[in-house]
């Protein structure tokens, strides 16, 4: 058995291979912006176009993205509380953007009320009903980059785990049945 791969961008979604483009801009802050549901409903699509093609059994959905994304999401009702983005100057950055100009935005987030992570963290959550925001090791935040989200206020219960095999499975009232563990890759960009 092989896992179904999952390749998260702001750009695109990559399921086995087959691409689904997905519409970004560029915010004030000099980076590349992207809407959070539109790549929740891109993953949905490809994961059941790859099992009308070929229904498995897959030994996992396996994960991978871009660590110097910064996703926040609503920890309840994982709604996104903005697009996605990158900043030139990484994910740090990209937050302190976010609480400079998006007071109203960066207020939930210090709460706990929202989360924070790369894409593949939020894909994860929305595959568990919440359950679970996790990243691999690889792709973890730098201790730099974690003490600068401290800085800012960040709760560590707004972070995502690190682990490379979460708890979890996918929950199957969202995938037309598909029930496998989630496996969290490599990060597709260093």
């Amino acid at each position: 058995m092989s896992a179904l791969r999952v390749d998260l961008g702001l750009d695109a979604v990559r399921v086995e291979g087959r691409s689904t483009a997905l519409a970004t801009s560029v915010g004030a802050h000099g980076g590349v912006e992207s809407a959070l549901e539109p790549l929740w409903r891109a993953v949905r699509a490809g994961v059941r176009a790859a099992a009308a093609g070929d229904p498995g059994p897959w030994s996992a959905l396996e994960l991978a993205g871009d660590p110097g994304v910064l996703a926040i999401w609503d920890a309840d009702t994982l709604g996104a509380a903005r697009p996605a983005l990158t900043h030139p100057d990484g994910p740090a950055a990209a937050a302190a953007w976010i609480a400079a100009h998006e007071p109203h935005v960066w207020v939930h987030v210090r709460s706990g009320r929202d989360a924070l992570g790369p894409l593949e963290a939020y894909v994860c959550a929305r595959l568990t009903r919440g359950a679970w925001g996790a990243v691999a090791p690889d792709a973890a935040w730098s201790p730099d980059v974690l003490g600068a989200l401290e800085a800012l206020g960040v709760p560590d219960d707004a972070l995502p785990d690190v682990t490379a095999t979460p708890p979890a499975r996918t929950d199957p009232r969202l995938l037309d049945g598909i029930d496998v563990p989630i496996r969290l890759a490599a990060p597709l960009h260093g």
